[in-house]
């Protein structure tokens, strides 16, 4: 049996239309979280598997579900670590997309310094040699340049 009801019927059409409404600005906020999101997860597989970007590490149990040795959660916090060190970036300097990055990039960098210590005692991840390397922290400038760009290209 077909639903005829009309209050069900505008729901929908009213979601199409605000969906046509935003159009432009929804892709591009939905293309800066699929490329960021797939290209940080491809990273971290990259690193868990094979010690390539950030060195040789292995995630604990704290952070749920994990594909390939890297919990889903990892993807959806290096998103919001970018978006929030670029929205800070952008506010400072929102006439340089260039020194927006950058600052972007030392924000990242200091998260991680922070991070880092206290991953371990927390079972998120941990270093062979329990002390990040400094491949970790070129790992996660250079990431953090082609995120941060996207970030600054899509915002």
């Amino acid at each position: 049996m077909v639903n005829r009801d009309p209050g069900r019927r505008h729901f929908y059409i009213s979601i199409v239309k605000s969906g046509v409404r935003i159009g432009a600005g929804a892709a591009l906020v939905l293309g800066f979280f699929v490329n960021a999101g797939l290209l940080l997860i491809i990273a971290e597989i990259l690193g868990v598997q094979y010690g390539l970007i950030f060195g040789n590490y292995e995630y604990g149990n704290n952070l749920g579900l994990k594909i390939l040795g890297v919990p889903i959660l990892i993807g959806f916090n290096w998103v919001v670590l970018t978006v929030i060190c670029g929205s800070i970036s952008d506010r400072i300097f929102k006439n340089s997309k260039i020194l927006s990055v950058l600052i972007g990039i030392a924000l990242m960098l200091l998260i991680d310094l922070t991070l880092e210590p206290i991953a371990p005692i927390l079972d998120y991840w941990e270093f062979s040699g329990s002390k990040a390397p400094l491949q970790n922290y070129i790992g996660w400038g250079l990431t953090s340049i082609i995120t941060q760009s996207l970030y600054q290209y899509f915002y």
